[in-house]
């Protein structure tokens, strides 16, 4: 059951509209493949990282809390998981507001591979604080309470899904060189017309879910 969520949640995280954007800027370019991987290599390295630090770090808050103010871990957690879910119901409400609102990126001037490495580590760490569906993801981990090699594999799955999008589009690249253009830039039409729509169904959805599991939660332990 937490496998199939992450895939889910990793799945509509995937269509990252900033991402997708500069990779698309990047095949545009003379000899694009090396420094398309490199992005993308950058990306799946940057959030792959944030997601451990999130792991551990929350673990520890929890750890904390538990040894000095003697509260329950799973209180705590169920009370992460609640104010998770109440701002992912008001982002999906909101979110058509959140994406006109959104600063225009500015296309690099530097395109060496290293250079793209680092654009794509950097543009995806400024975005993880942000990132509401993969900290929704990284909760559900907290809570499953695994060991280190079960959170490795998860979160590699988790960042490969998140990458596959990219993935594709430079696989197009390379299998019609000629009619990638074309291709690609209807997938970035269709990318920009769904994706507000179906990242607002999920957010509230998902919101929605981890909030009634909060609430059956609180009063399956109240009735005990």
């Amino acid at each position: 059951m937490l496998v199939l969520s992450l895939i889910g949640i990793a799945a509509v995280d995937s269509l990252n509209p900033t991402a997708i954007a500069f990779l698309i800027y990047f095949l545009s370019t003379p000899k694009p493949v090396i420094r398309s991987v490199t992005f993308v290599f950058g990306v799946f390295a940057a959030y792959l990282t944030g997601g451990l630090l999130f792991i551990f770090g929350i673990s520890q808050l929890i750890t904390n809390f538990v040894n000095n103010f003697i509260v329950s871990a799973g209180w705590f957690i169920y009370v992460i998981q609640f104010i998770i879910g109440v701002v992912l119901i008001v982002i999906g409400l909101k979110i058509n507001q959140f994406s006109n609102n959104q600063p225009t990126k500015k296309r690099p001037k530097v395109l060496k591979p290293f250079n793209t490495f680092l654009l794509g580590l950097a543009a995806t760490f400024s975005e993880i604080p942000t990132a509401l569906p993969y900290i929704a993801a990284i909760e559900q981990i907290v809570k499953a309470n695994l060991n280190f090699s079960e959170i490795i594999v998860l979160l590699i799955i988790y960042n490969f899904i998140f990458v596959f999008p990219a993935i594709i589009l430079i696989v197009i690249y390379i299998m019609f060189p000629d009619k990638s253009a074309d291709i690609i830039t209807k997938i970035n039409q269709q990318i920009t017309k769904w994706v507000p729509k179906l990242t607002q169904v999920f957010l509230i959805a998902f919101g929605l879910w981890l909030v009634v599991d909060c609430i059956f939660y609180s009063l399956k332990h109240l009735l005990q």
